[in-house]
């Protein structure tokens, strides 16, 4: 630009540098490409952090932009982390006047008071790592605070409140997260448990990240043909274990594990360790298969008791070496004999029709 000998050439090097720019910070994520995609990060942040000071008129409302920024889809964690550490370094909010008639907006749930407006969503690198949460600061009813904590959290979530927001700041702080209570009778009876008692159902920020690397749309089992765990299956876990088919106890060091399945479009593996004395079950581990649910490894060893209103028997198998988190692959015998007949047939077809093309063949010129 500054060696431009023409208004044209002045006007073509912006043209240029405005399409660079933007072509780079909308640069899809490229797998394997840390350096570029870093890149394409910084210059996508650059821009948005430029527009949100645009803007604002004040601190506050330069903390609202930030604050719609990392609530995007499209950032990814370290994006949202950098935000985040940028909106904590900023002076903290004037205190609201005495006796003031109205309620101040909250620019963490979003409410600008009418000043700013949240960024677009069609220029920003989009990131794979997952979606960040809004720092513990927003949510519904009182807050993430009240959902996520290093120690129990105060308030059950609900299954909705349950995102893929939430669950990656769960993640990031390795925190935990209260998705429900273990109401079923037989289950607490046979943990030695009071019937009226309930266990909460806990689930801690690095075994989500175990549950999504093994067993995630993204991991390796999925990609061998295992359905993945989504998010649903996440909030609707403690359905599957006070609904289960089968269970299995197991006590290693005076610690019990329990195991639940669950057989519903294949079947579902919820395995967790019992804390009584602080009335929690601790999850370690999920995933769904197909087939039928007897035919899992982890049911194969052990005493098995059924969960049903026709029989409480145990159900003793043989096998109890394979580890709890196995993945099955014993699908049922397809060998059956309508199946051989069926294949014995289209044998059968498959010779006649290779017999005719050989006299077809033998005929032509």
């Amino acid at each position: 630009s500054s060696i431009a000998t023409s208004v044209w050439g002045a006007v073509q090097y912006q043209i240029t540098k405005f399409s660079f720019a933007l072509m780079v910070r909308t640069m899809p994520h490229i797998p394997f490409f840390k350096g570029i995609n870093t890149k394409v990060s910084a210059a996508a942040l650059r821009h948005h952090i430029k527009a949100a000071l645009n803007k604002s008129a004040s601190v506050q409302d330069f903390k609202i932009q930030l604050n719609h920024l990392v609530q995007r889809q499209d950032f990814d964690n370290a994006t949202k982390a950098l935000i985040r550490e940028l909106e904590g370094g900023l002076p903290p909010d004037d205190p609201p006047p005495s006796g003031g008639g109205g309620i101040s907006p909250n620019p963490h749930l979003g409410d600008s008071g009418g000043k700013g407006k949240p960024p677009r969503g069609d220029d920003a690198h989009t990131g794979k790592e997952g979606d960040g949460a809004d720092g513990g600061k927003s949510g519904n009813g009182g807050g993430d605070g009240e959902l996520i904590s290093q120690t129990t959290p105060t308030r059950k979530a609900r299954p909705e409140e349950i995102t893929q927001e939430l669950l990656d700041r769960v993640k990031e702080t390795n925190a935990k997260i209260w998705v429900g209570d273990l109401t079923n009778a037989q289950i607490l009876e046979h943990l030695g448990l009071d019937s009226n008692k309930t266990l909460k159902f806990i689930a801690e920020g690095d075994v989500l990240k175990h549950v999504e690397s093994r067993h995630g749309k993204d991991s390796i089992h999925a990609k061998r043909g295992q359905p993945p765990i989504e998010i649903a299956d996440i909030a609707n876990y403690p359905n599957m274990v006070n609904g289960a088919d089968i269970i299995q106890i197991k006590k290693h060091n005076n610690i019990k594990t329990l195991i639940s399945g669950k057989q519903i479009n294949g079947y579902f593996i919820v395995v967790e360790t019992v804390g009584v004395k602080n009335g929690q079950l601790i999850l370690k581990t999920m995933y769904k298969e197909g087939g039928k649910l007897e035919n899992s490894p982890v049911f194969k060893g052990g005493e098995n008791i059924r969960l049903s209103k026709d029989s409480g028997e145990s159900i003793v198998a043989t096998d109890a070496s394979l580890p709890l988190d196995a993945i099955s692959r014993h699908q049922d015998n397809p060998t059956t004999p309508e199946l051989k007949n069926q294949a014995q047939t289209l044998y059968t077809q498959a010779q006649e029709q290779e017999g005719g093309f050989k006299t077809l063949l033998e005929g032509l010129k």
